[in-house]
C-alpha cells in the first residue's frame, strides 16, 4: 500500500453543478420584494427538493407544535430564509449523494449529523440554527472533488488524520485542500456569502476572546458529531473540554450531555428526511 507522502494527484475533476433550482432559490431569495408564494413556485419546479424540505420541517429536529402541512406553511411556520436553507440542503444531498460510491454515502452521513449538532449549538450560543445548519450540510463540499480524483486512495492519504494535519496531506497530495474546494464550490453553486467563511475556515483555530460565528459553531459540531459517533463508524478521540475553552460559544462541558441526546434523536430523522 502506498503511504500518503508517495500519492500524487495533478488533476482534479470539475465541480459537480448544483440542480439549477437551487441558482433560482438563492436568486430569489436576494430579491427584497420576494413574496411567500413565489418562492413557493419556485420550489415546486422540482417535487424531490420540495418533498424534502416538507419532511425535514416535520422532522424532530424543527420540533414544531403542529405539523407542516404545505410548502406556503412552511415559509409562513419557519421563514423565507430557513426554507430558502432547506431547499439548499436538499439540493445538496443530490449531489452529495450521486452515485452509489460509499465514500460519498459516509461524507453525506457524517455533514448530516454536523449539521444536526452545529442547529443545536448554535441556538444554545444565540446564533442563526438555520445558518449553522446549512453550513453543516455543506462543510466538506471540497471534499467531494478529492474523492473523486482519488478514490479509496484518498482513505490512504488522510488516514486517520483530522483538523490541520488532514489539510496538510491534502495539500501534499493535491496541491490544494478542502477547504479551499469547498469555497470554490460554494461559489460555483452560488451559495449565500455567509455560509463562504464557515465552508472556508471550519478547522480554523479558534479564540473565546473573538466574537462567536458560524465557522465556529461548524468547528465545535465537527468534532462534538464524531466524539459522540453521530455519522461515523465509531466515536472519535476528542479533547472536547479543550475545543469548548477555545470556543467563543455559550456551550460547556455541562451541556454536553443534554445536547448529545438531542443530536441523537434528531441525527437519524434529519438523515431520513433527506432520503429519496
Amino acid at each position: 500500500m502506498a503511504v500518503a507522502s508517495e500519492l500524487r494527484f495533478d488533476e482534479l475533476p470539475d465541480i459537480q453543478p448544483f440542480p439549477q433550482i437551487a441558482g433560482q432559490i438563492v436568486s430569489a431569495c436576494g430579491t427584497p420584494s420576494i413574496t411567500a408564494q413565489t418562492l413557493c413556485e419556485i420550489i415546486q419546479r422540482d417535487p424531490g427538493i420540495a418533498l424534502k424540505i416538507m419532511k425535514v420541517a416535520n422532522s424532530s429536529a424543527y420540533g414544531l407544535s403542529g405539523r407542516v402541512t404545505n410548502l406556503s406553511h412552511a415559509v409562513v411556520v419557519l421563514g423565507l430564509k430557513s426554507v430558502r436553507n432547506l431547499a439548499l440542503s436538499a439540493a445538496a444531498s443530490s449531489v452529495f449523494k450521486s452515485g452509489n460510491d460509499t465514500l460519498r454515502q459516509d461524507l453525506w452521513s457524517h455533514s448530516v449529523a454536523c449539521a444536526t449538532v452545529a442547529s443545536l449549538v448554535a441556538q444554545k450560543s444565540g446564533l442563526n440554527r438555520d445558518d449553522s445548519f446549512l453550513a453543516g450540510i455543506v462543510h466538506d463540499a471540497g471534499k467531494l472533488l478529492l474523492m473523486d480524483a482519488a478514490g479509496q486512495q484518498y482513505l490512504e492519504i488522510t488516514g486517520d488524520r483530522s483538523g490541520p494535519e488532514r489539510l496538510d496531506a491534502e495539500r501534499i497530495a493535491f496541491g490544494t485542500d478542502h477547504q479551499e474546494l469547498g469555497l470554490r464550490c460554494a461559489e460555483e453553486w452560488g451559495l449565500p456569502l455567509e455560509l463562504s467563511d464557515a465552508i472556508s475556515n471550519h478547522h480554523a483555530e479558534m479564540d473565546a476572546n473573538f466574537p462567536p460565528g458560524v465557522s465556529d459553531v461548524v468547528n465545535v459540531s465537527n468534532h462534538l458529531s464524531k466524539f459522540w459517533g453521530l455519522g461515523v463508524n465509531q466515536p472519535k478521540d476528542v479533547d472536547v473540554e479543550r475545543v469548548l475553552y477555545d470556543a467563543p460559544l455559550k456551550v460547556t462541558v455541562a451541556d454536553l450531555d443534554e445536547l448529545q441526546d438531542r443530536s441523537q434523536g434528531n441525527y437519524e430523522s434529519v438523515l431520513a428526511s433527506f432520503q429519496d
